[in-house]
């Protein structure tokens, strides 16, 4: 008799146990697409699950797509952007706009030159450099 009541609360345990498990790690599909302000497409914008190094970037038309829990946050980064992060509860289809960084912000070099197999790299100059 023991046994059987101690194989019915098991059995409950592991169905509750399965079922509460797969509403955690439940993933949705989030599809977008990335544009500057003025809506032009930003290609190779890198998109990570917040906390993780799981992620994705953009790919020539500006389109994503991933696959996230539904408390997950993501967010965008591209150089010479504003990085930007999105709450998947506050998630609205539709393009997602990423604004310029003030110059002073930006992470990459201003000009880069090709001349045979060297690269030249030109940093901006402040106003307060000395040559």
């Amino acid at each position: 008799m023991k046994s059987l009541i101690l194989k019915k609360w098991m059995m409950t345990f592991l169905i509750v146990t399965c079922f509460g498990f797969g509403a955690f790690f439940q993933s949705l599909r989030i599809e977008g697409r990335v544009t500057d302000e003025v809506g032009e497409p930003l290609p190779g914008v890198t998109i990570l699950i917040k906390g993780t190094s799981y992620g994705t970037w953009t790919d020539r038309d500006g389109r994503f797509a991933i696959l996230v829990s539904s408390n997950a946050t993501l967010v965008f980064s591209f150089d010479g952007y504003e990085t930007k992060e999105i709450k998947i509860k506050e998630w609205k289809a539709g393009d997602i706009k990423l604004k310029e960084a003030a110059v002073e912000n930006r992470s990459f070099l201003s000009e880069n030159k090709f001349i045979g197999e060297k690269m030249y790299l030109f940093l901006p100059r402040k106003e307060n450099d000395v040559a």
